[in-house]
């Protein structure tokens, strides 16, 4: 069941359904371009207690343990975590996004990143 992020009420009112469409200004690599696209539904509800009009979200699990980075395309975009257990910074381990050991070609400059991603060290076996 889909609920309103902002009151947590059930929403079952639909104002637009668009049916499944691509990633809006993904980008695609060029040795992916005749690859097919991951699509997604794109379904607007209307929340009947607060009218707050909100696009149903998409998940995305990460196991546990496994390493993960991610880059918003569009402005105010919102990001939520959900973590398994209970959160403690000082225990945290990662890759800084840059590390030449990963080569990881992001679709545009990194503009935003907090200062303790930025300061990872490189990555070594």
């Amino acid at each position: 069941m889909t609920i309103c992020r902002f009151c947590s009420a059930p929403l079952s009112e639909i104002v637009a359904d668009l049916g499944v469409l691509p990633l809006s200004n993904a980008y695609v690599h060029p040795d992916r371009l005749l690859e097919p696209e991951l699509f997604y539904p794109c379904v607007a509800y209307v929340c009947e207690r607060c009218f707050l009009v909100q696009v149903a979200a998409v998940e995305l699990l990460v196991p546990e343990g496994f390493a993960q980075g991610f880059q918003t395309l569009e402005d105010a975009t919102e990001v939520n975590y959900h973590v398994s257990r209970e959160y403690h910074p000082e225990v945290g381990e990662g890759f800084r996004w840059n590390d030449p050991a990963f080569a990881i070609q992001w679709p545009l400059d990194v503009t935003v990143i907090s200062e303790r991603d930025r300061s990872w060290p490189d990555f070594s076996r």
